[in-house]
Order: C-alpha cells, then sequence, then structure tokens
C-alpha cells in the first residue's frame, strides 16, 4: 500500500505523537516503544506486558503516562484510531 502523502506531512503528524513521548535527559522512557507493542499486540494488556517483559501493572501506568502527555484516551475511539494510525505509518516506514 502506497500513501500519497509528502513525507514532510507524514514526519511531522508521527512527531506530534512521538515526540513528546521520548525521555527527558538522564531519565529511562520506553513510552514509545510501549504504545508501539501495545498497539502491535492489538491492545492486549497481557500480550504486551509479555513482549515488553514488565509486569502489567508497570503496563498500565505506561499507557496511562502516555494518555496524559498526549491528552488522550484509549477508550477514546477517536484517540486510538489516531494512536492506531500513527504506529502503523511509524512501523512501515522503519521497515521500508
Amino acid at each position: 500500500m502506497s500513501i500519497r502523502q509528502p513525507a514532510e506531512d507524514l514526519n511531522a503528524f508521527m512527531a506530534e505523537v512521538f515526540e513528546p513521548l521520548q525521555p527527558a535527559k538522564g531519565q529511562t522512557g520506553g513510552l514509545e516503544e510501549t504504545l508501539m507493542t501495545y498497539m502491535a499486540c492489538g491492545g492486549s494488556a497481557v500480550q504486551a506486558a509479555a513482549a515488553l517483559h514488565i509486569h502489567i501493572n508497570t503496563l498500565y501506568q505506561r499507557i496511562h503516562k502516555i494518555e496524559e502527555i498526549l491528552g488522550m484516551s484509549l477508550s477514546n475511539q477517536e484517540h486510538l484510531l489516531h494512536l492506531q494510525l500513527v504506529c502503523y505509518l511509524k512501523q512501515t516506514y522503519r521497515s521500508s
């Protein structure tokens, strides 16, 4: 599948989600990886926690932090679709 959007537009769309999730200097993050893994697991917290080798409560804490930082809720269908799309684009462009 080919997306007919300028690369600059797609990069800006992805940056809007992923840049705020980057860890501050001297901190470990994992929020971007957590979001990508959670989406790749179809929203299954159990599968995502196992894939990330973390306790499920840690996953829930990270998801809550992601929602807080982005001002989005994974229970809101529009927000969920937005995040699914941005994760799909990031995965697609990473592997291209």
